[in-house]
């Protein structure tokens, strides 16, 4: 996971990633799988490093913002804090999505979207999602990762990276349908491939 919170912040800011990772991570999984735990999730470990994961994406984008002049402890009950709130953010996302079919195959969701020649378009809508689902979205279908290498570049378990693309999918069809049904969307085309789309 490190090694992507680096690569999305600015190299200014990477000595401070780093220490808030290897100083706080461990406290952070623990604190995730506790809260999480204590609110019946069954698979609490596993979407403890989900949590995690998104609170560190923040963190990364912000470190800026973070007074580093904190004591420890202060510092690490504001890093609590951020991990409280994506709890908080996981729960309620996940009973939004819970009458939601998960079956969407990458067939299925390629036929649903036919977007050889609405590439840009596309690519735009997906970059209006939530990041947990726009990276994955991104990396899985036009730099072709497998999900493999997705969960080990963002170091989250497979079933996660599956998890996101699935409700990703879903969230991304759903936008772009209120699009068309606004009319923005016009053009109506047939695509096998998203990859295939941008050149590849």
């Amino acid at each position: 996971m490190l090694y992507f919170l680096l690569t999305i912040a600015d190299e200014s800011q990477h000595a401070k990633i780093e220490y808030l990772y290897y100083t706080y991570n461990d406290d952070m999984i623990r604190y995730a799988k506790f809260r999480l735990k204590n609110c019946g999730r069954s698979n609490y470990e596993m979407d403890a490093e989900d949590v995690v994961q998104n609170a560190f994406v923040k963190i990364a984008k912000y470190t800026q913002a973070i007074d580093f002049t904190l004591s420890p402890k202060e510092l690490k009950s504001y890093v609590l804090t951020i991990v409280a709130n994506e709890v908080s953010n996981f729960l309620k996302e996940n009973v939004a999505f819970e009458e939601i079919d998960s079956n969407l195959t990458d067939e299925d969701f390629f036929a649903e979207l036919r977007i050889k020649e609405r590439y840009d378009e596309v690519v735009s809508a997906i970059e209006q999602l939530d990041e947990r689902y726009s990276i994955v979205l991104l990396y899985r279908y036009r730099e072709e990762m497998s999900v493999k290498d997705l969960a080990a570049l963002l170091g989250i378990a497979e079933k996660s990276i599956y998890t996101r693309l699935d409700r990703g999918r879903k969230l991304l069809l759903d936008l772009l349908g209120k699009e068309k049904r606004y009319g923005l969307c016009r053009k109506r085309v047939v695509s096998k491939s998203f990859a295939g789309s941008n050149g590849k």
